[in-house]
């Protein structure tokens, strides 16, 4: 979302599959650095969302009907706001020493501006990063049911600098069932239309209460 670098690119894409016969929900994540129509498949969002459905289309072999994106700050309210925090099965301890902490993102952590120039000459990438503490901190996790409000579960499906690709897509699947046990506890789909439109107001979609 706004006010960061790369607002318009997706963080995460996951494809969500419902078989209604047997009960189930299969979830696919796509690697976002995963190229397509020759640009990565995290820059489609931002010519349009049809753009970026017809691109998991393509990759999977499903067809894709409707869309919900979510920005960091709408994911944080709508955890808060619609469902008063989450219980997440965390399957394994999780530490991260270098997650970035908003707003310093351009702190000098004490280096001068010539000692900036000489550090962004001699580094790329993480390790240029990593020469500037101040703009990080510390997450952890402990393995087993966690309680998450808005701003931990982001945390948590955002870390990206102590595990794959691959783990965080694990991490993002362990918040989306948290999610659906959510729904589940609160009865909320005994009044879709009610929690439907509570709900719409931290997303976009093309999913219409009839839908539902």
């Amino acid at each position: 979302g706004a006010g960061h670098e790369g607002g318009g690119l997706t963080d995460a894409i996951i494809l969500v599959h419902f078989d209604f016969k047997q009960a189930k929900i299969g979830l696919i994540s796509m690697p976002r650095d995963l190229w397509i129509n020759a640009q990565k498949i995290n820059h489609l969002y931002a010519s349009s969302y049809d753009a970026l459905k017809d691109a998991v289309a393509t990759v999977t072999g499903e067809s894709v009907n409707y869309f919900i994106a979510v920005d960091f700050v709408g994911f944080q309210r709508a955890m808060g706001y619609v469902l008063d925090g989450i219980e997440v099965n965390v399957a394994q301890d999780f530490d991260d020493p270098w997650y970035p902490i908003e707003g310093n993102q351009l702190e000098p952590c004490g280096h001068t501006p010539e000692q900036i120039a000489e550090l962004t000459a001699k580094y790329a990438d993480f390790e240029l990063q990593k020469q500037f503490p101040c703009r990080y901190e510390q997450i952890h996790f402990d393995q087993g049911v966690v309680f998450m409000n808005g701003g931990e579960a982001l945390k948590y499906v955002r870390s990206r600098h102590s595990s794959s690709d691959f783990d965080r897509s694990r991490r993002q699947h362990e918040v989306l069932v948290g999610i659906k046990n959510k729904l589940f506890s609160l009865q909320a789909l005994n009044d879709v239309s009610k929690f439907f439109s509570e709900f719409t107001k931290y997303v976009q979609t093309d999913l219409g209460v009839e839908i539902v």
